[in-house]
């Protein structure tokens, strides 16, 4: 079991362990780029502490901005390192984060967001006991664990700053949206996927990516060897519900 002082250290240093992450990338992109990334389509999201984690990685940018009570022990974390981390974010390069995704995600507080070129999309259960979409002690107070600010504080306060904010929130629905993590849910369905909450948080994040990817400007893909496809025949076209692939009976596949 952690202590309050203890859970904020650890996401403290996460956090500039992941900026370390991210310098690691950043600086493979300008050295040959071996991944082939392109810095200018860099999306990023996580889930439940994964988004925590992300959505301070990316917001947090001046230490004066982490509430007061939490402030000492967010100083002692790697020997003070969070405040030459903040002062050197991302090792020099600017944002790379063109957009964040966070399903059931939450902040230390909203006055770590200033205006950022950034954009978000959250989706979060209304009724999130866990990580409360709106203000509250994780795991419904269960645990020694500080206040948190969820999706809907988060989505407010970005909106007021100017940022670019957009939210799906599902009515009756908890942790994760789209896992049943609750026994009633789960003995209703005996599945751990609500397929139909996963195929609209699927459809929504791939809008959402859709809108801003400037296709003209993406990495072209790694080169194939068009003449493996010139037999395929696929058919009916239009098709409705089933379509047939037809392989030449020569090759492998």
């Amino acid at each position: 079991f952690f202590d309050m002082k203890a859970l904020v250290q650890i996401l403290i240093g996460s956090a500039i362990d992941g900026n370390k992450a991210i310098c690691h990338i950043l600086n493979n992109i300008d050295n040959e780029n071996p991944f082939r990334i392109n810095k200018e389509e860099i999306f990023a999201g996580g889930v439940s502490g994964g988004s925590i984690l992300g959505l301070h990685i990316l917001l947090l940018e001046n230490i004066e901005d982490i509430p007061a009570q939490f402030l000492n022990w967010a100083k002692e974390v790697e020997g003070g390192e969070l405040e030459d981390m903040l002062a050197n974010k991302y090792c020099g390069h600017p944002n790379p984060i063109k957009g964040f995704i966070n399903i059931s995600g939450a902040i230390l507080d909203t006055s770590i967001i200033h205006p950022t070129n950034t954009t978000f999309l959250h989706l979060h259960g209304k009724a999130d006991e866990v990580v409360s979409i709106g203000v509250g002690i994780p795991q419904g107070g269960t645990i020694a664990a500080p206040e948190l600010y969820g999706s809907q504080p988060i989505h407010e306060k970005l909106v007021q700053e100017g940022i670019s904010s957009e939210t799906l929130f599902f009515e009756n629905i908890g942790h994760v949206p789209f896992l049943n993590l609750d026994l009633t849910s789960f003995f209703q369905q005996f599945n751990l996927i609500n397929g139909k909450i996963y195929i609209e948080t699927m459809n929504r994040i791939a809008n959402y990516l859709f809108s801003q990817i400037q296709c003209e400007k993406a990495v072209p893909a790694t080169p194939i060897k068009n003449y493996f496809y010139k037999n395929i025949q696929v058919y009916p076209n239009p098709v409705k519900d089933y379509f047939q692939i037809q392989l030449p009976e020569s090759k492998k596949w």
